[in-house]
């Protein structure tokens, strides 16, 4: 089989350009492995599937496509050919298999990640029960394709802790359990109370100011958390006063009459989440 031999400057061109787009697919590789990372450790789907989506569909498929094309140039108008090495039958046929992979099997499956994840993670995010949202999502994923990825619904479900870190807070800074209440009424209204108070903190993170712990990286006004908001929220009631007036002394209360009795308290059953 004869070869054309190009002009050296147009090979050392179609050289150039095979060897930048080669390193240039490596390179994105370790791009997409880095947002694989980043989603296996918590980072939000919703950030992390778009953006491999862009990046496998513009910028890896043309990069890969063009090391292949000028692969084949430099074999079919150069000497070292197709087949007459072995090494160079090795690179393009490892390098075919790789096109391949991109075009028909990351390209798709990472443009039906990022078209799930804005329908079924939104969904169990922002559901009050995470495992019944969980639900939802397999149901609606199966309406969408054959099986529901679970690749998506399990780190979907990982984002139910941010839920459980806003019960922690409520709990230990709110004082939510802290009450020994006896009526389900009275339990119903210190949750609503607890409510405002947590609405309160979130409203003022424009007018406080962080008091941030050194190792603590500095947040913008939206993205203060209510626990930092908290540290400085006493030194703003001074401010917003009370409508409530002064406290009067009323002297002694004069106690439970004589001989009373309460009698023992009503006791309410545990409730308890069927299986």
């Amino acid at each position: 089989m004869r070869y054309t031999n190009l002009s050296p400057p147009w090979r050392k061109l179609l050289l150039t350009v095979h060897v930048a787009t080669a390193v240039s697919v490596l390179g994105t590789d370790l791009v997409l492995l880095v947002l694989g990372i980043s989603s296996v450790r918590g980072a939000d789907p919703r950030t992390i599937y778009p953006a491999a989506d862009l990046i496998a569909t513009w910028l890896l498929a043309p990069l890969a496509v063009v090391a292949l094309g000028t692969g084949v140039l430099l074999g079919l108008l150069t000497r070292w050919g197709l087949f007459r090495y072995w090494w160079v039958t090795i690179k393009l046929t490892l390098t075919a298999i790789l096109t391949g992979v991109i075009l028909f099997v990351l390209v798709p499956r990472e443009e039906q990640r990022r078209r799930l994840s804005g329908r079924l993670v939104t969904e169990v995010m922002n559901a009050p029960d995470a495992p019944d949202a969980l639900t939802g999502a397999i149901e609606r994923g199966r309406a969408l394709q054959d099986e529901p990825d679970l690749d998506l619904l399990w780190r979907s479900y990982c984002q139910r802790f941010s839920i459980e870190h806003a019960i922690r807070f409520i709990k230990e800074r709110l004082g939510w359990v802290r009450p020994k209440v006896r009526h389900p009424e009275q339990a119903d209204r210190w949750t609503w109370l607890i409510l405002a108070a947590y609405a309160q903190l979130l409203l003022a993170r424009g007018i406080v100011a962080d008091r941030r712990l050194p190792w603590e990286k500095p947040l913008a006004v939206e993205k203060l958390t209510p626990y930092r908001v908290l540290r400085s929220f006493a030194a703003l009631l001074p401010l917003l006063g009370t409508p409530a007036e002064a406290p009067k002394p009323r002297g002694r209360s004069p106690g439970r009459p004589k001989g009373s009795l309460s009698g023992p308290a009503r006791r309410y059953p545990a409730i308890k989440k069927a299986a």
